[in-house]
């Protein structure tokens, strides 16, 4: 039942000249109970040439910061690694004005010039003190020297957002960094 085991994404790496065994799979997501793991998007977030992956996980009846038992979602970031291995070690939750994320889609910015791609995640808001409250829509994740952000003093926050005002006549944006570039 959903209310009781975890629900994990299996990766399988392509195996030539046929299907890869079953038993080399990796499991990514959380192993609380009442949990599920959705994938986002693939890109390379970083300087190095391994792809990264953006996951959704999702707790059923979750109760964290007061929410009050509402399905909640956080998104992980599982940064590639020369092995191919991904491992919950190796992680970064980026944030949206809170820890939790309201329904997360995402896409990549592919980029050259050695830049590293940037990671776009929409979401309707986020839990804040057991509120639901509406956060920016599209917020881009980057690091300006290509680094890991949420890693190595760099912050877990969207270097760009947007969204739209209440009123819904404009957008707005916000560079969180300040160096006025995307």
């Amino acid at each position: 039942a959903i209310d009781k085991m975890p629900v994990r994404l299996a990766l399988y790496h392509g195996a030539r000249g046929g299907v890869p065994d079953p038993q080399s799979g990796t499991t990514l997501g959380a192993d609380e109970l009442s949990t599920s793991v959705s994938f986002l998007a693939a890109g390379r977030f970083d300087d190095d040439p391994y792809v990264d992956l953006a996951l959704a996980i999702s707790t059923f009846f979750d109760t964290t910061d007061g929410s009050g038992g509402y399905t909640t979602w956080r998104v992980v970031v599982y940064w590639g690694s020369e092995t191919g291995a991904y491992t919950n070690a190796d992680t970064t939750h980026p944030e949206n004005g809170g820890r939790l994320w309201g329904l997360p889609r995402a896409g990549v910015i592919h980029r050259t010039f050695g830049l590293p791609d940037a990671l776009v995640l929409w979401a309707g808001g986020t839990i804040i003190n057991g509120v639901i409250t509406p956060t920016a829509g599209v917020h881009v994740f980057e690091s300006a020297d290509g680094g890991r952000f949420g890693r190595d003093g760099r912050g877990r926050t969207a270097r760009w957002s947007w969204w739209n005002a209440p009123n819904a006549r404009r957008a707005q944006f916000i560079d969180h960094d300040g160096d006025q570039r995307l």
